[in-house]
């Protein structure tokens, strides 16, 4: 009976603990699904992410690539207007260059003009002379003298020179300098009573000018003081 007791209770205590490692092993299989599931999840995460850090990748590379063909045309643009602006810098310096040359040479046109017109008069002027030391006709010389200064006069104009106006004009400042101011009963303004040396324009601008004795009219304190004088 003993025996058999003994027996019964080893096989109830064999079949606890193969119980046991079914258990054990059946909680070690579900933590391995579970760490394989969590893996698996892990992986697709990782998987749906790079295709994201790719796409990033890609949009950078674009912008990169944009910029840096913005940044070539414009240096393109840059190095055309640099271009265009050298050679209109050298075209403005061959203009001043011509422009200087033409002014030059029509200067030096006029002044050899200008020279044979004033060596004509004066070869009428020494003519006049010598004729009137021979003859001692003075008053064909006097004759010849004012031909010439018709002659010379025609020359000034044919040049653009032009005597100013002066004798009974209003004083000017712009065209006339006053060498004296006289007192007047017979002005109501400053007039230009004598001329003591000629004024002259060139092509509309004052050269000299004319130098003058000028009358202006008298103040009342002046008027008064004759009034006084001459009931004296």
């Amino acid at each position: 009976m003993t025996h058999k007791s003994n027996d019964e209770h080893t096989t109830k205590k064999d079949n606890l603990n193969q119980e046991s490692e079914v258990k054990v092993d059946n909680q070690e299989n579900s933590t391995s699904n579970q760490d394989a599931v969590i893996n698996n999840q892990t992986e697709s995460a990782n998987n749906k992410k790079k295709p994201q850090t790719h796409k990033k990748e890609n949009v950078s590379t674009k912008k990169t690539k944009t910029n840096q063909e913005k940044i070539e045309k414009l240096k393109q643009e840059r190095d055309q207007y640099l271009d265009l602006a050298k050679r209109v810098k050298a075209e403005f310096e061959n203009y001043k260059k011509r422009s200087e040359l033409n002014f030059n040479a029509q200067v030096a046109y006029q002044q050899h003009n200008l020279i044979k017109e004033f060596l004509a008069i004066y070869d009428n002027l020494e003519r006049a002379v010598t004729a009137a030391e021979k003859t001692k006709n003075f008053e064909d010389f006097d004759k010849g003298i004012q031909l010439i200064s018709k002659q010379f006069k025609e020359t000034l104009k044919k040049f653009g020179v032009e005597e100013i106006s002066v004798l009974g004009e209003e004083f000017d400042p712009n065209l006339h300098e006053a060498m004296m101011m006289q007192k007047s009963d017979d002005v109501e303004k400053e007039i230009v009573a004598q001329v003591y040396e000629k004024g002259y324009k060139l092509d509309g601008k004052v050269v000299r000018h004319a130098k003058v004795i000028v009358n202006k009219p008298k103040s009342k304190n002046d008027s008064e003081n004759q009034k006084t004088e001459s009931e004296k």
